[in-house]
């Protein structure tokens, strides 16, 4: 249900936003409350306001998703973050748009943004490192290690008794082979002994 509601949501904002645009794109303000709103997010955020449904339908695939885990929570709670970073990058790329007319603005735009992208990735990395060291602390990621442990030697020892069965039966098997081998080493020389009598004898 969750998921369903955040998906309408999305396509909500989506609307708003179109509409929005198509407004300020023809310069007549809408009469409908969702191009209104839709050009007050526009203005406020620029571009970056499409990020908003995108963040939306994110989340709600997330719902559906059965690997559901600590880091892609935190990943969404902190998504807010690198969200004003690519909005304040976005303004101040537009600034100086706007007023630089010196041959290096372009340059100054392209860092400013490859430096808000930087940034973003190490928000989205600090924010999962932290997440990841405080969830091993709770009781409940103590336990499941702990049974994870439990698991692992009780396979090696499983493991390690196979080996040692497996050798067993080896040694086993090369000490048969070896007393059939003599016994049958002995049971020829017994005959040639034999049939040499039989020849002293007939002599």
């Amino acid at each position: 249900m969750t998921g369903i509601t955040l998906y309408i949501a999305a396509a909500l904002f989506c609307i708003c936003l179109l509409l929005g645009f198509f407004d300020n794109a023809l310069g007549q303000p809408g009469n409908s409350p969702l191009s209104r709103f839709g050009s007050m997010l526009s203005n406020a955020y620029g571009l970056c306001s499409l990020l908003i449904p995108l963040y939306l339908l994110v989340a709600g695939t997330f719902c559906f998703s059965d690997r559901w885990t600590y880091q892609k929570a935190v990943g969404l709670l902190v998504s807010v973050l690198p969200f004003f970073t690519l909005v304040f990058a976005e303004k101040w790329s537009r600034q100086i748009a706007l007023y630089d007319y010196s041959p290096i603005a372009l340059v100054k735009i392209i860092s400013l943004l490859v430096i808000a992208l930087l940034v973003v990735l190490a928000e989205y990395l600090l924010a999962l490192v932290i997440a990841g060291k405080i969830h091993e602390g709770t009781p409940k990621e103590k336990k499941v290690k702990a049974k994870k442990v439990v698991i692992e030697e009780k396979h090696s020892v499983e493991e390690k008794t196979e080996a040692e069965e497996d050798e067993l039966d080896r040694k086993i098997n090369e000490s048969v082979d070896k007393q059939i081998k003599e016994a049958t080493s002995s049971a020829w020389t017994l005959k040639e002994l034999l049939n040499e009598n039989n020849r002293i004898l007939d002599a």
